[in-house]
């Protein structure tokens, strides 16, 4: 069942691309497909290192890998909120 899921959202991502590449090539918007694919790329690297739910192991502990998340655990963790927005700043 987990393997039909993957494929539907494979599936769908295709057709999405392909119709936004479609409108893109059109006319409509800025630039060409190549860009948007660019900028789709970073907007992703963008939101997974903000909002990863992966634990890492470092000097300070257990910390998430997604920085908005490990803010919001330091801050609900730690007694000192200074040094909590400080780690999750400066890791």
């Amino acid at each position: 069942m987990k393997q039909l899921g993957i494929v539907v959202q494979l599936v769908f991502a295709t057709v999405m691309i392909m119709y936004v590449d479609d409108i893109l090539s059109g006319g409509y918007g800025l630039g060409s497909g190549t860009s948007m694919f660019i900028a789709v790329n970073t907007a992703e690297n963008i939101f997974w290192d903000m909002f990863s739910p992966v634990t890492l192991k470092s000097e300070y502990g257990m910390e998430f890998q997604g920085s908005f998340i490990n803010l919001i655990y330091l801050l609900s963790t730690k007694e000192s909120k200074t040094m909590a927005v400080w780690v999750a700043f400066t890791r």
